[in-house]
């Protein structure tokens, strides 16, 4: 008996639907263990950190809690006084800001490291009572204050920024404001991981690991602005693999979008403007012509170099003028091979010399560790599955190898020259 061809097309049909039912059941997998683990991690650690540890318990508090009132009060755009230094010179110093005094005057804060701070993760942070009852019961007052809220660009600063700001809206006290403004942060550095997650091709179950490191979720549970440029980062980089590894090529709506992205990494911080290659090793073959390549690396640099010219020149505070890179630069000059090795060694043991250096988060960062080595095992064979032949796989391989060792040798050196 012949089959009838409506027959036919009916089983066709449904085996396209149970295939792609299966395909959806198979992503879906993949991505709800990583998804699981990030949530799990992070978000417990959050919880801890933010009920644990004060609003004002932070690194630099100063810098970043005067970026976030500036920017979520209008006055990231205040004119910067002026100090004379040694020589004579002029250079662009603090910005004059207004308002209450228990955000100016950083009552009972405490600018301390994070190894320091996060040393045993579950302990109560010695200050957190004393900031308490300064942001809630002591009554504030308008003052001005300078504050070295112009050190960096505001664009690390929005989410904890928006937060604040709602917390005005909202009229809550300071401590309200400044919880708002930290599970802001956390928030967009966790939509970020998450997003990267998703749409990276390979290595899920790692980048969900990385992302609940205890240092990186402290940033992101605070009012640093280090969380959004981990975030970023992490996404920026799992964009470029997708683009990448699904040979997707780049329009020109997909071409804008991605100059503004690598000028808006660039912004977040300039030492990590070298990241802006990534597009052009990860996913080479997805843009259409050289000329493409050459827009989008030529774009992100004329943003980045006409908007950080104008931010440094109008408002930026350097600490120590611009002699001191000038000073930086001389001595690497002078010293240069001892300094090359200086940025090697730092690009291949600072992770080592990091863990080394910080006793009391040796426990937390063995199991983290742990969990990244099982991670790095379930990401190789899922990579695995997807390897189409074994020569182009280690050319890859062996490529972003060579820009990541680049790219952070670039950052170091960055460093080098305008750290101190």
């Amino acid at each position: 008996m012949i089959p009838r061809k409506a027959d036919t097309n009916l089983s066709a049909l449904a085996e396209r639907v149970w295939n792609s039912l299966l395909r959806v059941y198979l992503r879906t997998q993949t991505v709800v263990t990583p998804l699981l683990i990030f949530s799990v991690l992070a978000g417990a650690q959050a919880l801890v950190f933010i009920h644990n540890v004060g609003p004002l318990t932070v690194p630099d508090i100063d810098m970043h809690l005067g970026a976030t009132y500036a920017l979520a009060t209008g006055q990231s755009f205040t004119e910067p006084t002026l100090t004379e230094i040694s020589d004579g010179r002029d250079i662009s110093g603090e910005q004059l800001l207004t308002g209450d005094s228990r955000f100016l005057l950083l009552p009972a804060a405490r600018s301390d490291l994070i190894d320091s701070i996060i040393n045993n993760p579950l302990s109560v942070d010695p200050s957190l009572a004393a900031q308490v009852t300064a942001l809630t019961e002591q009554s504030g007052e308008q003052i001005t204050a300078s504050v070295r809220s112009n050190q960096y660009i505001f664009f690390s600063y929005i989410p904890q920024a928006l937060g604040l700001k709602l917390g005005f809206v909202l009229d809550l006290s300071p401590l309200g404001g400044l919880t708002l403004a930290r599970v802001m942060n956390f928030l967009v550095y966790a939509a970020l991981f998450i997003i990267a997650i998703v749409i990276i091709p390979t290595g899920k179950t790692l980048i969900a690991v990385i992302g609940a490191t205890p240092m990186s979720v402290f940033c992101a549970s605070s009012l640093m602005a280090d969380a959004s440029v981990i975030g970023f980062i992490t996404f920026f980089t799992a964009l470029c693999m997708w683009l990448g590894q699904t040979h997707r090529r780049i329009g020109p709506i997909l071409l804008v979008s991605l100059v503004f992205g690598g000028f808006f990494l660039c912004m977040l911080k300039y030492t990590y403007c070298p990241l802006i290659l990534l597009p052009l090793v990860l996913a080479w073959s997805s843009f259409q012509r050289n000329r493409d390549r050459a827009i989008y690396l030529g774009g992100v640099l004329v943003l980045f170099l006409v908007v950080a010219m104008w931010w440094q020149s109008q408002y930026a505070y350097t600490p120590g003028g611009i002699h001191r890179y000038e000073a930086n630069l001389a001595f690497l000059r002078a010293h240069f091979f001892s300094s090359a090795f200086t940025v090697l060694s730092n690009s291949l043991l600072s992770v080592w010399t990091i863990l080394g250096d910080s006793p009391g988060v040796t426990r937390l960062s063995a199991a983290v560790i742990a969990l990244i080595w099982v991670a790095m095992l379930t990401s190789a064979r899922q990579t695995r599955l997807q390897v189409m032949s074994e020569k182009p796989a280690y050319g890859r391989l062996w490529l972003s190898a060579l820009l990541a060792f680049a790219s952070i040798g670039l950052i170091y050196a960055s460093l080098y020259l305008t750290w101190n």
